[in-house]
């Protein structure tokens, strides 16, 4: 994994929205930061944000596969949940931050390893829609390499 700093920070009332997400994506792939789009920027457009996201991804042979987790569990029971089942899969984890915006960092296993913000403050709940966004990015080319 290489651990980049996300470079656009959130500010939508300047009609700016932070590249964490990128910047985690970029990390798990082995990437500059530059070479994923910033599908950030259409934020207000879900259909487009996760479209922009996904063609990019496609396009290299990945998929973004997401699990959320309802508010009733603390970030702890996340993070001991997944990496009892995954103890050394690197993946992301959504939240809110102590920036009243949401945030994406990098977990491995039961741990919280890198926050793309330059604070390091990493979450401190879930997301504005009252979930945890577990995420993980899937080979779907090696998958289909796999099958009989």
């Amino acid at each position: 994994m290489l651990l980049h700093k996300q470079t656009i920070f959130h500010d939508p009332s300047n009609k700016i929205y932070g590249d964490c997400h990128r910047t985690a994506i970029a990390c798990l792939l082995h990437l500059p930061v530059l070479e994923v789009p910033h599908f950030g920027q259409h934020f207000l457009d879900p259909v487009k944000y996760h479209g922009v996201k996904e063609t990019f991804l496609n396009s290299i042979g990945f998929t973004e596969f997401s699990v959320p987790f309802d508010s009733s569990f603390k970030l702890d029971d996340v993070l001991t949940t997944i990496g009892f089942y995954n103890p050394t899969m690197e993946y992301m984890i959504s939240g809110y931050s102590d920036r009243d915006v949401n945030h994406t960092v990098l977990c491995r296993g039961t741990a919280m390893i890198h926050d793309p913000h330059p604070d390091n403050t990493f979450i401190i709940g879930p997301c504005d829609d009252h979930r945890w966004w577990v995420t993980t990015l899937v080979n779907f080319q090696r998958s289909k390499d796999t099958q009989s």
